[in-house]
């Protein structure tokens, strides 16, 4: 009984360590899954949080395998900080592959290289005055450099339309992770509280915007609560 009960003390210790690491780490995760004209989009980014540096960085995937149209790619992430004041932060760095889709769906890689990217502050969002990471008028074409998904089993981009495949405005496109490195020094002091309180998408050319719902894997936390009484359960038969 007493090894029982030790048993029982090692594992709720143990539980209690993973769940908070796991709900933190997942915390400023978010997952867009839903339709837009028809097409579906499935993205993710994540916000790791420096408080020590100061700084923000944001990686964002594009999940849609062999897009049909440039409105399943991604032209903008808006987002949302838990902090009083309205601060100016610098883009310090970004990086993503480009990539040329040509007219029977093969394309051309090239980079890394800087995504092209800007990064806008005090912009009006759903949810609040935030900041933009977004690249639609940033360029000589204001509609190119937006993020595209992987291609098709073959490597082919063989659902593209004209929107994508051989066309020269909307070329090249970045290919992710697009990654985005924003410095908050000498600006603003970040806080080991500090979050993201909201996150606007932004997809195709229009652009059309989206606000999700924080991903679903926050539940991984409360999953790992039912694996491990399940667990011990089993072991203290």
């Amino acid at each position: 009984m007493k090894k029982s009960k030790s048993m029982n003390l090692v594992l709720g210790f143990i539980v209690a360590m993973i769940i908070p690491f796991f709900v933190a780490s997942m915390a400023n995760a978010y997952q867009i899954t839903t339709t837009l004209d028809g097409l579906p989009v499935n993205a993710t980014a994540n916000f790791a949080i420096d408080d020590a540096a100061d700084e923000i960085t944001v990686t964002i995937n594009n999940l849609i395998v062999n897009p049909t149209g440039v409105i399943q790619n991604l032209s903008g992430l808006g987002f949302a900080l838990n902090i009083a004041d309205s601060p100016v932060p610098i883009l310090a760095s970004s990086s993503a592959y480009y990539r040329n889709v040509a007219s029977d769906g093969s394309y051309t890689q090239g980079g890394p290289a800087d995504t092209g990217w800007e990064l806008q502050s005090g912009v009006a969002l759903p949810f609040g005055t935030g900041f933009l990471l977004n690249v639609l008028g940033t360029q000589p074409n204001p509609a190119d450099r937006t993020l595209i998904g992987q291609p098709d089993g073959s490597d082919f981009y063989s659902n593209a339309n004209g929107s994508i495949a051989a066309n020269i405005p909307h070329n090249p496109f970045i290919f992710g992770p697009a990654t985005f490195v924003i410095d908050f020094t000498g600006i603003y002091d970040l806080q080991s509280g500090t979050n993201i309180t909201g996150v606007e998408w932004r997809f195709g050319t229009g652009p059309t915007s989206v606000v999700p719902e924080p991903a679903t894997m926050l539940l991984l936390g409360f999953g790992l609560i039912g694996l491990a009484g399940f667990g011990r359960k089993k072991l203290f038969r």
